[in-house]
């Protein structure tokens, strides 16, 4: 019962995972011109075995991944084979030690993901819309743990979730108009260039975009209306703010602009976190992602260290958004068109105006009316 069988899980996906990657082959790099290996990899002699799938990395290659435990690696590889065969005794050994405990627990976190992350291989009806979708449990008595494992680590190489050998996973961050930090997960080959990566990181977040500039404008209208209805304090740090974002590292296409540059970090921990109500470290603590620097960057990840990047004026705004918001709060709020605002002073005496017409007034008053009715 002290079996951690969430953790046991992961080390079965895992094992399986290097396992195949341990004999996985670029077929296909773009203008190759014999792609003899991209349709056929057994027979190009690339690969022992022809049941596996391909994967094109997004760049320019397309790597074929086995599904094969078994073909002795080459002797190059040795060390990984010895790995292997420690890791798959040493998981035996606790799945036998206590079969009936875990084996039914251990279902339960294989399906979790199997049920969300992996139905186009399981559901026969995934791509024809005519058919309902099938249900877990009408198919669940073909697959025995084996066969599990294998749904789940082939949902995380097609999905990017497991990376192909020797790519690493790049946290890109951006910014929300609700002043959120938000992020995606990309995976980068080991040899790509600045230049590449650059380009890369451009295509996925593109710079002096449309975006970009409606969250800018946003962020001076809310700080305008500031100037217009705050108090005395409020407007002077409005002003201030504003007068931040009137820099050159919010402009376009000006020395010192921001709005085209990157910034990195390496981080120990795979995840990364920003604490609720607090921004990302201060600018100061991130490196410009530049020629110079694109070694460290480098050397960084194969020490085993995760990369985090994003454009350094988002995080300069982001950590001026607490401000921003706790200005935009505390306005007044703005009254309906056509009814001007009245104080407490001025309501009572509108009260007092009204309460001194007599009843012999408001009995004119009506005998004005139905004259007035007589006269139509």
């Amino acid at each position: 019962s002290s079996v951690n069988v969430k953790k046991l899980a992961e080390e079965m996906i895992l094992y399986r995972l290097d396992h195949w990657r341990a004999r996985a082959a670029v077929v296909y790099t773009t203008g190759q011109r014999d792609a003899t290996p991209l349709w056929s990899p057994q027979w190009a002699g690339v690969v022992p075995q022809q049941k596996g799938c391909s994967l094109f990395d997004g760049f320019d290659r397309t790597w074929f991944i086995p599904f094969d435990v078994a073909t002795p690696l080459p002797e190059d590889k040795q060390h990984i084979a010895d790995d292997l065969e420690r890791r798959g005794k040493e998981m035996k050994e606790i799945f036998e030690s206590k079969r009936e405990y875990i084996l039914p627990r251990l279902q339960v976190v294989l399906e979790q993901e199997i049920k969300t992350k992996c139905q186009n291989q399981w559901d026969q009806n995934w791509d024809k819309k005519d058919l309902p979708p099938m249900e877990w449990s009408d198919v669940r008595h073909k697959y025995g743990i084996t066969e599990q494992v294998n749904l789940v680590a082939k949902g995380r190489l097609a999905d990017g979730r497991a990376l192909l050998p020797g790519y690493y996973t790049v946290i890109v961050l951006d910014l929300a108009v609700d002043g959120k930090m938000l992020f995606q997960r990309v995976n980068m080959p080991p040899d790509i260039t600045l230049q590449g990566f650059l380009s890369r990181l451009e295509s996925w977040s593109v710079s002096k975009s449309e975006d970009d500039g409606r969250l800018l404008d946003l962020v001076r209208t809310k700080l305008e209306r500031v100037l217009l209805r705050g108090t005395t304090a409020a407007i002077q740090k409005a002003q201030n703010l504003l007068d931040q974002l009137n820099k050159p590292a919010f402009k376009v296409d000006c020395e010192g602009s921001e709005m085209d540059t990157w910034v990195f970090k390496l981080n120990h921990n795979v995840n990364y976190y920003i604490r609720p109500a607090q921004g990302p470290a201060d600018i100061r603590r991130w490196k410009g992602l530049k020629e110079a620097s694109f070694d460290e960057f480098v050397q960084g990840v194969r020490a085993g260290k995760h990369p985090v990047v994003v454009r350094p004026w988002k995080i300069r705004l982001r950590r001026m958004w607490p401000d921003i918001d706790e200005l935009d709060d505390g306005l007044p709020p703005e009254t309906a068109p056509g009814e001007p605002e009245l104080s407490l002073e001025q309501l009572d005496l509108v009260d007092e105006l009204l309460a001194q017409h007599s009843d012999q007034e408001r009995q004119q008053g009506r005998r004005f009316i139905q004259a007035l009715e007589r006269v139509r």
